[in-house]
């Protein structure tokens, strides 16, 4: 009997400084379209249907741009699920648990996606952990060398090391951050909790530094080239 792969669970973080402008940052036009339909639209998970709207969760926080991106997240994605915050987080990381808290199936590979960067790709999350037992996290990347971006070091078709703002290769994340399941996600940011000094950037805890967490002899973070790189951030 073949046994089917648990469907991919993406958690969008919308709670940060910078969603508050005359218009929230998702909602500006990109090619005609509001940046968050149109960054997730172009992943291939999503156009493949690999991902689809039920499954995807949105962290929002209070404040005057709530309702608008509310009523768009609803209307744009239906069947999502939308988890609001107070305030601000202390980062990308922390903000990301707040929506893995609605996750119903712990074996399901999640995705972290940020929505700031567009790129072109052509795999599948889902098939890559079942097909690579070894593979705890997944990360695409992009050549690049400017500070703002988060970086990996790689060897041997292997993440090595990972850190935030700190340009220790020239392979930038791409900002989507891929998880086996919810216990790799909770494991990662435990290492990030307990190397906090290591791993913070202004008191913020971000998810590419996380990855160090799933990081062993044993086990794997694979990283994939992306292109056609478009930053929003």
């Amino acid at each position: 009997m073949t046994v089917r792969a648990a469907r991919l669970i993406s958690i969008i973080p919308l709670a940060g400084p910078d969603i508050v402008m005359p218009l929230p940052k998702p909602l500006t036009l990109i090619e005609g379209r509001p940046l968050l339909a149109h960054t997730l639209g172009s992943r291939p998970w999503v156009k493949s249907g690999e991902l689809t709207s039920d499954a995807m969760i949105f962290v929002l926080k209070e404040g005057d741009t709530l309702p608008a991106l509310r009523e768009f997240v609803n209307t744009q994605f239906p069947g999502c699920r939308i988890v609001v915050i107070s305030e601000v987080s202390r980062g990308a990381l922390l903000s990301a648990l707040a929506g893995a808290s609605l996750i119903q199936t712990l074996d399901s590979p999640i995705v972290v996606d940020l929505v700031d960067i567009l790129y072109s790709a052509d795999f599948s999350p889902s098939s890559l952990f079942e097909t690579h037992p070894s593979v705890d996290g997944i990360l695409p990347y992009f050549e690049s060398d400017l500070p703002k971006y988060s970086y990996m070091e790689i060897q041997g078709g292997r993440v090595t090391r990972t850190m935030e703002k700190q340009v220790i290769s020239s392979h930038a994340s791409a900002g989507t951050y891929f998880f086996r399941n919810l216990s790799c996600l909770l494991t990662a940011a435990a290492d990030s909790v307990a190397q906090f000094d290591s791993h913070q950037v202004n008191g913020n805890l971000f998810l590419c530094p996380c990855f160090n967490g799933l990081i062993s002899p044993t086990r794997e973070v694979h990283p994939i080239p992306v292109t056609n790189v478009v930053s929003k951030s």
